[in-house]
């Protein structure tokens, strides 16, 4: 009965939350939007603290005709977003995570990726951290499907950053937002443990310049400080 009151409570939290949100710009939206729209596949990648408007931008997506499923804890504490991404995203949901452990939702979602045309939005350092350290399990999985990562990132004028593991960051209503996509990166399908730890770190790097890049554009377009 709680989880029965919960999804549909915050399915319409969220919808009416991103209506007060506008995403003003969308830089490098190209890398992305010209794959999915055309039946190309990616694993999207943005950090846990960054979910809440990527997956505003992606749904957008789906509502153009992109294929999408998300990757969400299989914990009890992933049961609600689970089932809200169900309701929202109009996509699959894999329920796993991008360590080791997550074995039989890596092969599901490879399986997704290279017979289905489905892309993964997946937050590499989660479900629980460390924070913004990217997991192999995510470049595993470009690395079995063909699939590029395609990282996403964004700053919002003003907004909240919660006490949390992964500094989550709530955009204020009415705020305005930067989002940035940046280049594909194909994983090898040779890349030893070695090439995919550094792939690991040159995502790592990548995601925060794209965010340095949105948070810039945000404080030259407001004259403040995003974040």
């Amino acid at each position: 009965m709680g989880y029965a009151l919960l999804v549909p409570i915050g399915v319409g939290l969220l919808r009416l939350f991103w209506s007060t949100c506008r995403i003003e710009r969308v830089q490098g939206g190209e890398y992305l939007e010209g794959r999915l729209l055309s039946g190309q596949t990616a694993v999207v990648c943005y950090w846990h603290r960054h979910q809440l408007l990527c997956w505003r931008y992606l749904c957008g997506l789906i509502g153009r005709g992109a294929r999408i499923g998300w990757l969400i804890s299989a914990s009890v504490d992933g049961e609600v977003p689970a089932a809200v991404a169900r309701r929202i995203g109009g996509g699959l949901v894999f329920r796993g995570s991008t360590t080791a452990g997550g074995a039989q939702a890596l092969r599901a979602m490879s399986k997704a990726l290279m017979r289905e045309g489905i892309s993964i939005g997946v937050t590499p350092d989660g479900p629980s951290g460390p924070h913004s350290q990217f997991k192999p399990g995510v470049v595993k999985l470009a690395q079995l499907s063909g699939a590029p990562l395609v990282p996403l990132a964004w700053s919002a004028r003003h907004a909240w950053v919660l006490r949390t593991w992964d500094r989550f960051v709530i955009p204020r209503p009415f705020t305005r937002v930067v989002l940035v996509v940046g280049e594909p990166l194909f994983v090898p399908r040779g890349a030893d443990d070695a090439e995919v730890e550094r792939i690991q770190r040159e995502m790592e790097a990548r995601m925060q310049r794209l965010f340095e890049q949105a948070w810039e554009m945000q404080r030259m377009g407001s004259g403040g400080r995003g974040v």
